[in-house]
């Protein structure tokens, strides 16, 4: 289980053709999930299934009146999101190059970062990084504003990673992003209209 969240990875692995989740904690733990281009396009209609059962959405009785809120609640999540910071490897986990200096106590939605802490984003990991392959994920909406996301790979390894609905927003655009750099063809996009917003306490299963 991944507890205390501090900061999320998502990046395209060329030799595999696969996407490398990292989630490191407060624990200075980290956990790497290989996610793979099939997985991607299966996960990608449940999250945005889980944004749209969001209340400021769901609310919404007009289609494109929800598409409109989902869109600005992404972008404000987003536009707080800190994508600019360097992935900081956890003590003892091997760098390509040394972590830049610690930056100040941000609000948690900040630790959400895009790249890597090597210095050119496509050079390869050190082999001791590498992931378990990812074959289902469960999605609990356990209350208004937390999402439970719950990986569960081919190992019988069970990664649970508790989000806000902003922090969720943040890792969608960065899946958005991997998967741009991954040129799968895929079209990972956040439309809103037609979601009927779920019932918060309704398991989504993707496999």
């Amino acid at each position: 289980m991944v507890d205390a969240l501090q900061q999320i990875n998502i990046r395209h692995e060329a030799t595999e053709d696969r996407l490398l989740l990292r989630l490191r904690t407060s624990a200075e733990g980290e956990t790497s999930l290989y996610l793979t281009r099939r997985f991607v396009a299966r996960l990608w209609p449940a999250l945005v299934k889980t944004l749209g059962a969001d209340p400021a959405v769901a609310a919404q009785a007009d289609p494109a009146a929800r598409s409109a809120v989902m869109a600005f609640r992404h972008e404000h999540a987003v536009s707080r999101s800190d994508f600019s910071r360097p992935y900081q490897a956890p003590a003892g986990k091997p760098a390509a190059a040394p972590p830049p200096p610690a930056a100040p106590d941000k609000e948690e939605l900040e630790e959400i970062g895009e790249k890597p802490e090597v210095a050119d984003p496509d050079a390869p990991l050190p082999l001791e990084v590498k992931g378990e392959l990812v074959e289902l994920c469960q999605i609990q909406t356990p209350g208004q504003d937390r999402v439970v996301l719950t990986f569960k790979t081919t190992e019988k390894k069970a990664v649970t990673v508790n989000l806000s609905i902003d922090m969720l927003h943040g890792f969608c655009k960065l899946l958005q992003q991997a998967a741009d750099k991954a040129e799968w063809g895929l079209v990972l996009m956040l439309p809103g209209a037609g979601t009927a917003g779920p019932k918060a306490a309704a398991p989504v299963t993707v496999n």
